[in-house]
Protein backbone atom coordinates (compact mmCIF):
# COMPACT_ATOMS: atom_id res chain seq x y z
CA UNK A 1 0.00 0.00 0.00
CA UNK A 2 1.41 3.33 -1.02
CA UNK A 3 2.63 5.54 1.79
CA UNK A 4 1.81 9.18 1.58
CA UNK A 5 4.56 11.72 1.37
CA UNK A 6 4.08 12.93 4.90
CA UNK A 7 2.83 11.08 7.98
CA UNK A 8 0.23 11.59 10.66
CA UNK A 9 0.20 15.03 12.06
CA UNK A 10 2.48 16.82 9.64
CA UNK A 11 1.56 20.41 9.33
CA UNK A 12 -0.58 20.87 12.38
CA UNK A 13 -0.64 24.43 11.28
CA UNK A 14 -3.58 24.09 9.01
CA UNK A 15 -5.53 26.42 11.21
CA UNK A 16 -2.91 29.05 10.59
CA UNK A 17 -2.71 30.18 6.95
CA UNK A 18 0.60 31.73 6.00
CA UNK A 19 1.06 35.22 7.36
CA UNK A 20 2.12 36.42 3.94
CA UNK A 21 0.58 35.89 0.54
CA UNK A 22 1.35 32.82 -1.53
CA UNK A 23 3.83 34.82 -3.63
CA UNK A 24 5.74 36.01 -0.57
CA UNK A 25 9.43 35.05 -0.50
CA UNK A 26 11.42 35.50 2.66
CA UNK A 27 14.47 37.70 2.16
CA UNK A 28 17.63 35.61 2.23
CA UNK A 29 20.99 36.73 3.61
CA UNK A 30 23.41 37.60 0.79
CA UNK A 31 25.78 34.78 1.78
CA UNK A 32 23.09 32.15 2.27
CA UNK A 33 22.90 30.50 5.69
CA UNK A 34 26.45 31.40 6.64
CA UNK A 35 25.37 34.53 8.45
CA UNK A 36 23.10 32.49 10.70
CA UNK A 37 25.70 29.79 11.30
CA UNK A 38 28.19 32.29 12.66
CA UNK A 39 26.32 32.07 15.95
CA UNK A 40 23.97 29.09 15.60
CA UNK A 41 26.33 26.12 15.82
CA UNK A 42 26.62 22.95 17.83
CA UNK A 43 24.24 20.23 18.95
CA UNK A 44 21.97 22.70 20.69
CA UNK A 45 20.78 23.94 17.29
CA UNK A 46 21.11 20.69 15.34
CA UNK A 47 22.03 22.51 12.14
CA UNK A 48 24.62 19.87 11.25
CA UNK A 49 21.71 17.52 10.43
CA UNK A 50 20.38 19.75 7.66
CA UNK A 51 22.78 18.38 5.04
CA UNK A 52 20.98 15.01 5.16
CA UNK A 53 17.49 16.47 5.43
CA UNK A 54 14.82 17.06 2.82
CA UNK A 55 15.11 20.73 3.86
CA UNK A 56 18.78 20.97 2.92
CA UNK A 57 18.08 23.34 0.03
CA UNK A 58 16.03 25.77 2.12
CA UNK A 59 17.33 28.92 3.69
CA UNK A 60 17.07 29.38 7.45
CA UNK A 61 14.73 32.31 6.84
CA UNK A 62 12.29 30.13 4.89
CA UNK A 63 11.14 28.78 8.25
CA UNK A 64 12.41 31.44 10.67
CA UNK A 65 10.67 34.33 8.96
CA UNK A 66 11.64 37.94 9.51
CA UNK A 67 15.36 37.34 10.03
CA UNK A 68 17.74 38.89 7.50
CA UNK A 69 21.52 38.97 7.40
CA UNK A 70 21.41 41.88 9.82
CA UNK A 71 19.95 39.67 12.55
CA UNK A 72 19.56 42.38 15.16
CA UNK A 73 17.42 44.39 12.79
CA UNK A 74 15.01 41.48 12.33
CA UNK A 75 11.30 42.14 12.48
CA UNK A 76 8.93 39.16 12.70
CA UNK A 77 5.85 39.26 10.45
CA UNK A 78 2.73 40.55 12.10
CA UNK A 79 0.12 37.98 12.99
CA UNK A 80 -3.63 38.17 13.22
CA UNK A 81 -5.39 37.70 16.54
CA UNK A 82 -6.31 34.11 15.62
CA UNK A 83 -2.73 33.37 14.69
CA UNK A 84 -1.44 34.86 17.94
CA UNK A 85 -3.81 32.58 19.88
CA UNK A 86 -2.62 29.63 17.81
CA UNK A 87 1.02 30.45 18.50
CA UNK A 88 0.30 30.51 22.21
CA UNK A 89 -1.20 27.04 22.00
CA UNK A 90 1.72 25.76 19.94
CA UNK A 91 4.09 27.21 22.51
CA UNK A 92 3.04 24.40 24.88
CA UNK A 93 4.58 21.91 22.46
CA UNK A 94 7.47 23.82 20.90
CA UNK A 95 10.06 26.44 21.75
CA UNK A 96 9.72 27.87 18.24
CA UNK A 97 5.97 27.96 17.63
CA UNK A 98 6.21 30.62 14.92
CA UNK A 99 8.56 28.39 12.95
CA UNK A 100 5.87 25.70 12.94
CA UNK A 101 3.55 28.12 11.15
CA UNK A 102 5.98 28.18 8.25
CA UNK A 103 5.31 24.51 7.44
CA UNK A 104 2.07 25.62 5.82
CA UNK A 105 3.96 27.87 3.38
CA UNK A 106 5.27 24.84 1.49
CA UNK A 107 2.93 22.08 2.62
CA UNK A 108 -0.33 23.89 2.14
CA UNK A 109 -2.27 20.82 0.95
CA UNK A 110 -1.16 18.74 3.91
CA UNK A 111 -1.83 21.65 6.24
CA UNK A 112 -5.35 22.05 4.89
CA UNK A 113 -6.06 18.33 5.30
CA UNK A 114 -4.58 18.23 8.77
CA UNK A 115 -6.60 21.24 9.84
CA UNK A 116 -9.75 19.12 9.60
CA UNK A 117 -8.31 16.06 11.33
CA UNK A 118 -8.72 14.67 14.81
CA UNK A 119 -5.13 15.54 15.63
CA UNK A 120 -5.77 19.30 15.39
CA UNK A 121 -8.79 19.18 17.66
CA UNK A 122 -6.70 20.54 20.52
CA UNK A 123 -6.03 23.69 18.48
CA UNK A 124 -9.71 24.23 17.69
CA UNK A 125 -11.11 23.70 21.16
CA UNK A 126 -10.04 23.28 24.76
CA UNK A 127 -8.68 19.82 25.48
CA UNK A 128 -7.18 18.25 28.67
CA UNK A 129 -3.74 17.87 27.08
CA UNK A 130 -2.07 19.42 24.02
CA UNK A 131 -2.02 17.24 20.94
CA UNK A 132 0.63 16.54 18.31
CA UNK A 133 2.44 18.99 16.05
CA UNK A 134 4.40 18.35 12.86
CA UNK A 135 7.53 17.46 14.80
CA UNK A 136 5.62 15.02 17.01
CA UNK A 137 5.51 12.66 14.05
CA UNK A 138 8.29 13.93 11.78
CA UNK A 139 10.50 14.76 14.77
CA UNK A 140 13.61 16.95 14.38
CA UNK A 141 12.75 19.49 11.64
CA UNK A 142 16.43 20.11 10.91
CA UNK A 143 17.01 16.41 10.31
CA UNK A 144 13.66 15.48 8.77
CA UNK A 145 13.94 12.92 6.00
CA UNK A 146 11.67 11.90 3.17
CA UNK A 147 9.19 9.22 4.17
CA UNK A 148 10.36 6.14 2.29
CA UNK A 149 8.10 3.27 1.32
CA UNK A 150 10.08 0.69 3.27
CA UNK A 151 9.29 -1.69 6.15
CA UNK A 152 11.78 0.21 8.33
CA UNK A 153 9.96 3.50 7.71
CA UNK A 154 6.60 1.88 8.40
CA UNK A 155 7.92 0.46 11.66
CA UNK A 156 9.37 3.82 12.68
CA UNK A 157 6.25 5.81 11.89
CA UNK A 158 3.96 3.30 13.60
CA UNK A 159 6.16 3.42 16.69
CA UNK A 160 5.60 7.18 16.86
CA UNK A 161 1.84 6.63 16.91
CA UNK A 162 2.26 4.03 19.62
CA UNK A 163 4.31 6.43 21.69
CA UNK A 164 1.13 8.39 22.44
CA UNK A 165 -1.71 5.94 21.90
CA UNK A 166 -0.13 3.20 24.03
CA UNK A 167 0.81 5.51 26.91
CA UNK A 168 -1.72 4.72 29.69
CA UNK A 169 -1.16 8.00 31.55
CA UNK A 170 -1.56 10.13 28.44
CA UNK A 171 -4.58 8.18 27.20
CA UNK A 172 -6.32 8.50 30.55
CA UNK A 173 -5.58 12.21 30.87
CA UNK A 174 -6.60 12.98 27.29
CA UNK A 175 -9.76 10.90 27.54
CA UNK A 176 -8.99 9.16 24.24
CA UNK A 177 -10.54 5.85 25.31
CA UNK A 178 -11.02 3.67 28.34
CA UNK A 179 -7.62 2.03 27.88
CA UNK A 180 -4.58 2.52 25.63
CA UNK A 181 -4.47 0.84 22.24
CA UNK A 182 -2.25 -2.18 21.69
CA UNK A 183 -1.28 -2.17 18.03
CA UNK A 184 2.19 -3.47 18.86
CA UNK A 185 0.80 -6.82 20.02
CA UNK A 186 -1.78 -7.21 17.24
CA UNK A 187 -1.06 -9.45 14.27
CA UNK A 188 -0.46 -6.43 12.02
CA UNK A 189 1.76 -4.82 14.64
CA UNK A 190 3.92 -7.92 15.03
CA UNK A 191 4.34 -8.25 11.28
CA UNK A 192 5.31 -4.58 11.00
CA UNK A 193 7.85 -5.06 13.81
CA UNK A 194 9.36 -8.00 11.92
CA UNK A 195 9.76 -5.88 8.78
CA UNK A 196 6.84 -7.01 6.62
CA UNK A 197 6.39 -4.88 3.53
CA UNK A 198 2.77 -6.02 3.21
CA UNK A 199 1.41 -5.62 6.73
CA UNK A 200 -0.27 -2.25 7.27
CA UNK A 201 1.07 0.38 9.62
CA UNK A 202 -1.16 2.71 11.59
CA UNK A 203 -1.52 5.20 8.74
CA UNK A 204 -2.48 2.57 6.15
CA UNK A 205 -5.82 2.09 7.87
CA UNK A 206 -6.28 5.40 9.71
CA UNK A 207 -4.65 7.59 7.00
CA UNK A 208 -1.94 10.12 7.88
CA UNK A 209 -2.91 13.79 7.91
CA UNK A 210 -6.67 13.21 7.62
CA UNK A 211 -7.05 11.08 10.76
CA UNK A 212 -10.65 11.00 11.93
CA UNK A 213 -12.46 9.70 14.96
CA UNK A 214 -13.10 5.96 14.30
CA UNK A 215 -16.73 6.54 15.31
CA UNK A 216 -17.27 9.18 12.61
CA UNK A 217 -18.95 8.13 9.38
CA UNK A 218 -16.05 9.21 7.18
CA UNK A 219 -13.29 7.32 9.00
CA UNK A 220 -11.77 4.40 7.02
CA UNK A 221 -12.16 2.17 10.08
CA UNK A 222 -15.75 3.22 10.86
CA UNK A 223 -18.29 0.42 10.97
CA UNK A 224 -19.56 1.19 7.47
CA UNK A 225 -16.10 1.49 5.93
CA UNK A 226 -13.95 -1.09 7.69
CA UNK A 227 -14.74 -3.93 5.27
CA UNK A 228 -13.74 -1.74 2.32
CA UNK A 229 -10.50 -0.86 4.06
CA UNK A 230 -9.71 -4.54 4.76
CA UNK A 231 -10.35 -5.42 1.12
CA UNK A 232 -7.45 -3.25 0.01
CA UNK A 233 -5.21 -6.12 1.12
CA UNK A 234 -7.60 -9.05 1.69
CA UNK A 235 -9.74 -9.76 -1.37
CA UNK A 236 -13.23 -10.90 -0.48
CA UNK A 237 -13.04 -9.77 3.15
CA UNK A 238 -16.39 -9.89 4.95
CA UNK A 239 -17.79 -8.05 7.94
CA UNK A 240 -16.82 -11.01 10.14
CA UNK A 241 -13.28 -10.79 8.84
CA UNK A 242 -13.15 -7.07 9.59
CA UNK A 243 -14.56 -7.65 13.07
CA UNK A 244 -11.80 -10.19 13.79
CA UNK A 245 -9.01 -7.61 13.73
CA UNK A 246 -8.66 -5.27 16.63
CA UNK A 247 -5.93 -3.62 18.60
CA UNK A 248 -8.23 -2.65 21.43
CA UNK A 249 -7.37 -4.11 24.84
CA UNK A 250 -8.61 -7.63 25.44
CA UNK A 251 -11.17 -7.07 28.20
CA UNK A 252 -14.06 -9.14 29.49
CA UNK A 253 -16.54 -6.36 28.76
CA UNK A 254 -15.42 -5.56 25.22
CA UNK A 255 -14.59 -9.07 23.96
CA UNK A 256 -15.89 -11.69 26.38
CA UNK A 257 -15.31 -14.88 24.36
CA UNK A 258 -11.73 -14.08 23.25
CA UNK A 259 -11.01 -12.84 26.76
CA UNK A 260 -12.01 -16.15 28.31
CA UNK A 261 -10.07 -18.10 25.69
CA UNK A 262 -7.00 -16.06 26.60
CA UNK A 263 -7.66 -16.51 30.33
CA UNK A 264 -8.16 -20.26 29.96
CA UNK A 265 -4.90 -20.77 28.08
CA UNK A 266 -3.00 -18.45 30.41
CA UNK A 267 -4.00 -20.52 33.44
CA UNK A 268 -3.57 -23.81 31.58
CA UNK A 269 -0.06 -22.88 30.46
CA UNK A 270 0.99 -21.55 33.86
CA UNK A 271 -0.29 -24.48 35.89
CA UNK A 272 0.84 -27.14 33.42
CA UNK A 273 4.37 -25.81 33.09
CA UNK A 274 4.66 -25.34 36.86
CA UNK A 275 3.59 -28.94 37.47
CA UNK A 276 5.92 -30.31 34.78
CA UNK A 277 8.86 -28.24 35.99
CA UNK A 278 8.40 -29.39 39.58
CA UNK A 279 8.13 -33.00 38.40
CA UNK A 280 11.40 -32.62 36.49
CA UNK A 281 13.17 -31.15 39.55
CA UNK A 282 11.96 -33.99 41.77
CA UNK A 283 12.95 -36.56 39.17
CA UNK A 284 16.41 -35.04 38.90
CA UNK A 285 16.82 -35.40 42.66
CA UNK A 286 15.74 -39.03 42.44
CA UNK A 287 18.24 -39.64 39.65
CA UNK A 288 21.04 -38.32 41.83
CA UNK A 289 19.98 -40.61 44.71
CA UNK A 290 19.78 -43.52 42.28
CA UNK A 291 23.30 -42.84 41.01
CA UNK A 292 24.63 -42.66 44.59
CA UNK A 293 22.93 -45.92 45.55
CA UNK A 294 24.28 -47.78 42.55
CA UNK A 295 27.81 -46.78 43.46
CA UNK A 296 27.43 -49.10 46.41
CA UNK A 297 25.19 -51.83 44.99
CA UNK A 298 25.55 -54.16 42.04
CA UNK A 299 22.60 -54.37 39.70
CA UNK A 300 20.96 -57.80 39.51
CA UNK A 301 21.54 -59.60 36.19
CA UNK A 302 18.73 -60.24 33.75
CA UNK A 303 17.51 -63.88 34.11
CA UNK A 304 18.53 -66.34 31.45
CA UNK A 305 15.99 -66.78 28.68
CA UNK A 306 14.82 -63.18 28.79
CA UNK A 307 15.45 -61.41 25.45
CA UNK A 308 18.35 -58.95 25.42
CA UNK A 309 16.00 -56.26 24.12
CA UNK A 310 12.36 -55.80 23.19
CA UNK A 311 10.51 -53.94 20.45
CA UNK A 312 8.89 -50.72 21.67
CA UNK A 313 8.14 -48.96 18.36
CA UNK A 314 7.61 -50.66 15.03
CA UNK A 315 8.70 -48.98 11.80
CA UNK A 316 5.32 -47.29 11.23
CA UNK A 317 5.36 -45.74 14.69
CA UNK A 318 8.91 -44.49 14.20
CA UNK A 319 8.06 -42.89 10.86
CA UNK A 320 5.07 -41.16 12.46
CA UNK A 321 7.33 -39.95 15.26
CA UNK A 322 9.95 -38.65 12.81
CA UNK A 323 7.28 -36.77 10.86
CA UNK A 324 6.02 -35.27 14.10
CA UNK A 325 9.52 -34.26 15.24
CA UNK A 326 10.36 -32.56 11.94
CA UNK A 327 7.05 -30.71 11.74
CA UNK A 328 7.00 -29.57 15.38
CA UNK A 329 10.57 -28.25 15.34
CA UNK A 330 10.05 -26.40 12.07
CA UNK A 331 6.67 -25.03 13.16
CA UNK A 332 8.18 -23.79 16.41
CA UNK A 333 11.09 -22.07 14.66
CA UNK A 334 8.93 -20.46 11.98
CA UNK A 335 6.07 -19.47 14.29
CA UNK A 336 8.00 -18.22 17.30
CA UNK A 337 9.23 -14.95 15.70
CA UNK A 338 5.64 -13.76 15.21
CA UNK A 339 4.71 -14.86 18.71
CA UNK A 340 7.69 -12.96 20.17
CA UNK A 341 8.10 -10.21 17.59
CA UNK A 342 9.28 -7.70 20.19
CA UNK A 343 12.50 -9.67 20.79
CA UNK A 344 15.42 -8.58 18.62
CA UNK A 345 16.39 -12.23 18.07
CA UNK A 346 13.04 -12.87 16.38
CA UNK A 347 13.96 -10.66 13.44
CA UNK A 348 17.30 -12.44 13.04
CA UNK A 349 15.64 -15.85 13.14
CA UNK A 350 13.06 -14.70 10.59
CA UNK A 351 15.83 -13.63 8.22
CA UNK A 352 17.55 -17.00 8.61
CA UNK A 353 14.31 -18.64 7.49
CA UNK A 354 14.11 -16.52 4.35
CA UNK A 355 12.15 -13.57 5.70
CA UNK A 356 8.44 -13.52 6.41
CA UNK A 357 7.56 -15.14 3.09
CA UNK A 358 10.04 -17.98 3.58
CA UNK A 359 8.96 -18.54 7.18
CA UNK A 360 5.28 -18.52 6.20
CA UNK A 361 5.90 -21.08 3.44
CA UNK A 362 7.89 -23.31 5.81
CA UNK A 363 5.17 -23.01 8.47
CA UNK A 364 2.42 -24.07 6.09
CA UNK A 365 4.39 -26.94 4.55
CA UNK A 366 5.20 -28.30 8.00
CA UNK A 367 1.60 -27.81 9.13
CA UNK A 368 0.59 -30.06 6.25
CA UNK A 369 3.29 -32.54 7.33
CA UNK A 370 1.90 -32.59 10.87
CA UNK A 371 -1.59 -33.16 9.46
CA UNK A 372 -0.25 -36.02 7.33
CA UNK A 373 1.37 -37.58 10.43
CA UNK A 374 -1.95 -37.33 12.27
CA UNK A 375 -3.85 -38.99 9.41
CA UNK A 376 -1.15 -41.66 9.11
CA UNK A 377 -1.48 -42.46 12.82
CA UNK A 378 -5.27 -42.68 12.71
CA UNK A 379 -5.13 -45.00 9.68
CA UNK A 380 -2.51 -47.08 11.48
CA UNK A 381 -4.71 -47.40 14.58
CA UNK A 382 -7.74 -48.27 12.47
CA UNK A 383 -5.83 -51.00 10.64
CA UNK A 384 -4.61 -52.54 13.89
CA UNK A 385 -8.12 -52.38 15.29
CA UNK A 386 -9.49 -54.21 12.25
CA UNK A 387 -6.73 -56.81 12.60
CA UNK A 388 -7.50 -57.10 16.32
CA UNK A 389 -3.94 -56.20 17.16
CA UNK A 390 -4.69 -52.86 18.81
CA UNK A 391 -3.48 -52.74 22.40
CA UNK A 392 -5.36 -50.16 24.43
CA UNK A 393 -2.68 -49.74 27.08
CA UNK A 394 -2.22 -46.07 26.09
CA UNK A 395 -5.74 -45.31 27.33
CA UNK A 396 -5.67 -43.65 30.81
CA UNK A 397 -6.88 -45.89 33.65
CA UNK A 398 -7.40 -45.69 37.42
CA UNK A 399 -4.01 -47.33 37.86
CA UNK A 400 -2.35 -44.18 36.50
CA UNK A 401 -3.66 -42.25 39.50
CA UNK A 402 -2.13 -44.71 41.96
CA UNK A 403 1.09 -44.83 39.93
CA UNK A 404 1.26 -41.03 40.01
CA UNK A 405 0.83 -40.93 43.78
CA UNK A 406 3.37 -43.73 44.26
CA UNK A 407 5.91 -42.09 41.96
CA UNK A 408 5.57 -38.67 43.57
CA UNK A 409 6.20 -40.25 46.95
CA UNK A 410 9.29 -41.95 45.50
CA UNK A 411 10.54 -38.73 43.91
CA UNK A 412 10.10 -36.93 47.21
CA UNK A 413 12.13 -39.63 48.98
CA UNK A 414 9.16 -41.05 50.91
CA UNK A 415 9.24 -44.48 49.21
CA UNK A 416 12.31 -46.57 48.33
CA UNK A 417 11.35 -47.66 44.80
CA UNK A 418 9.52 -46.40 41.76
CA UNK A 419 6.16 -47.95 40.91
CA UNK A 420 6.31 -50.81 38.42
CA UNK A 421 4.90 -49.14 35.32
CA UNK A 422 3.17 -51.19 32.66
CA UNK A 423 3.92 -50.81 28.96
CA UNK A 424 3.15 -47.08 29.14
CA UNK A 425 3.58 -44.95 32.24
CA UNK A 426 1.38 -41.99 33.09
CA UNK A 427 4.17 -39.73 31.78
CA UNK A 428 4.08 -41.35 28.35
CA UNK A 429 0.32 -41.26 28.32
CA UNK A 430 0.46 -37.55 29.11
CA UNK A 431 2.81 -37.00 26.15
CA UNK A 432 0.61 -39.02 23.83
CA UNK A 433 -2.71 -37.38 24.67
CA UNK A 434 -1.13 -33.92 24.86
CA UNK A 435 -0.14 -34.41 21.22
CA UNK A 436 -3.72 -35.37 20.37
CA UNK A 437 -4.97 -32.22 22.12
CA UNK A 438 -2.29 -30.01 20.57
CA UNK A 439 -2.74 -31.26 17.02
CA UNK A 440 -6.51 -30.85 17.27
CA UNK A 441 -6.27 -27.30 18.66
CA UNK A 442 -3.39 -26.04 16.55
CA UNK A 443 -4.48 -27.89 13.45
CA UNK A 444 -8.06 -26.64 13.62
CA UNK A 445 -7.21 -23.05 14.51
CA UNK A 446 -4.28 -23.04 12.10
CA UNK A 447 -6.57 -24.00 9.24
CA UNK A 448 -8.80 -21.04 10.10
CA UNK A 449 -5.76 -18.74 10.23
CA UNK A 450 -4.55 -20.10 6.89
CA UNK A 451 -7.84 -19.28 5.13
CA UNK A 452 -9.38 -16.52 7.25
CA UNK A 453 -11.43 -14.92 4.47
CA UNK A 454 -13.04 -18.24 3.51
CA UNK A 455 -13.89 -19.06 7.12
CA UNK A 456 -15.22 -15.55 7.69
CA UNK A 457 -18.20 -16.48 5.49
CA UNK A 458 -19.34 -19.03 8.08
CA UNK A 459 -17.79 -17.89 11.38
CA UNK A 460 -18.40 -14.66 13.32
CA UNK A 461 -15.54 -12.24 13.93
CA UNK A 462 -15.11 -13.11 17.59
CA UNK A 463 -14.52 -16.76 16.69
CA UNK A 464 -11.85 -15.78 14.15
CA UNK A 465 -10.13 -13.65 16.77
CA UNK A 466 -10.42 -16.39 19.38
CA UNK A 467 -8.81 -18.90 17.00
CA UNK A 468 -5.86 -16.55 16.58
CA UNK A 469 -5.40 -16.37 20.33
CA UNK A 470 -5.87 -20.11 20.84
CA UNK A 471 -3.43 -20.97 18.06
CA UNK A 472 -0.62 -18.86 19.44
CA UNK A 473 -1.14 -19.72 23.08
CA UNK A 474 -1.52 -23.45 22.54
CA UNK A 475 1.66 -23.34 20.42
CA UNK A 476 3.46 -21.62 23.30
CA UNK A 477 2.22 -24.26 25.73
CA UNK A 478 3.18 -27.13 23.42
CA UNK A 479 6.66 -25.80 22.67
CA UNK A 480 7.34 -25.00 26.33
CA UNK A 481 6.16 -28.41 27.50
CA UNK A 482 8.27 -30.04 24.80
CA UNK A 483 11.47 -28.41 26.01
CA UNK A 484 10.73 -28.53 29.74
CA UNK A 485 9.23 -32.02 29.96
CA UNK A 486 9.68 -34.23 26.92
CA UNK A 487 13.29 -33.32 26.21
CA UNK A 488 14.21 -34.02 29.82
CA UNK A 489 12.48 -37.41 29.87
CA UNK A 490 13.94 -38.66 26.60
CA UNK A 491 17.27 -36.81 26.36
CA UNK A 492 18.46 -34.99 29.47
CA UNK A 493 17.66 -37.36 32.31
CA UNK A 494 21.07 -38.45 33.68
CA UNK A 495 20.33 -42.18 33.43
CA UNK A 496 19.60 -41.98 29.68
CA UNK A 497 21.70 -39.01 28.55
CA UNK A 498 22.32 -38.17 25.70
CA UNK A 499 19.08 -39.81 24.61
CA UNK A 500 16.73 -42.74 24.72
CA UNK A 501 17.61 -44.54 21.47
CA UNK A 502 14.15 -46.08 21.08
CA UNK A 503 13.01 -43.28 18.74
CA UNK A 504 15.72 -44.39 16.27
CA UNK A 505 16.04 -48.16 16.78
CA UNK A 506 12.57 -48.95 18.07
CA UNK A 507 14.10 -51.30 20.65
CA UNK A 508 14.77 -51.08 24.42
CA UNK A 509 17.23 -53.16 26.43
CA UNK A 510 15.92 -55.51 29.09
CA UNK A 511 17.81 -53.52 31.75
CA UNK A 512 16.12 -50.28 30.72
CA UNK A 513 12.77 -52.03 30.55
CA UNK A 514 13.23 -53.27 34.13
CA UNK A 515 14.04 -49.74 35.30
CA UNK A 516 11.33 -47.84 33.42
CA UNK A 517 8.54 -50.41 32.94
CA UNK A 518 8.81 -52.83 35.82
CA UNK A 519 5.40 -54.44 35.31
CA UNK A 520 6.07 -55.11 31.62
CA UNK A 521 9.49 -56.52 32.55
CA UNK A 522 7.98 -58.85 35.14
CA UNK A 523 5.45 -60.03 32.56
CA UNK A 524 8.30 -60.65 30.10
CA UNK A 525 10.26 -62.66 32.68
CA UNK A 526 7.17 -64.70 33.57
CA UNK A 527 6.45 -65.34 29.92
CA UNK A 528 10.04 -66.43 29.28
CA UNK A 529 9.97 -68.73 32.29
CA UNK A 530 6.71 -70.29 31.12
CA UNK A 531 8.13 -70.78 27.63
CA UNK A 532 11.48 -72.12 28.84
CA UNK A 533 10.89 -73.67 32.29
CA UNK A 534 13.96 -74.41 34.37
CA UNK A 535 15.07 -78.10 34.24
Amino acid sequence: MRLHLMFLGAGLLALAPAARGADYKAPHPPDGNRSCLVCHQGEAFGVEKISGSVHKDLSCTDCHEGYEWRAHEAQEPELSADQVALVEKLRTRSEVPRALLACGNCHSEEADTLGKSLHTRWLREERPVPGPTCISCHEDPHGIRRVAETPAAKRLLSSRCQRCHEDPALVAKAGLSAEPMNFRDSLHGRLVTLGSDRAPGCFDCHTNHAVQDPASAGAPVAAGNKVRTCRRCHDGATQSFADAFTHRPLTREAQPAPYWVHTFFSWLTTLTLFALFMHVLLDLGAEIRRWWRRRKEDEAPVPAGVPHDVVRFDLHQRIQHWMLIASVVALTLSGWPIRAAALSSSGSLMQMLGGLEGAALLHRVCAALMGAAAVYHLVYLTQRLVQRRLVLKMVPSPRDVTDLAHNLAFLAGLRPDRPKFDKFSYMEKFDYWAVFWGVAIMGGTGLVRWFPVAFSHVLPGWVLYATQLAHGEEATLAASALFVWHFYNVHLRPSIFPMNWVWLTGRMSAESLREEHGQEYDDLVAKSAKRDPAP
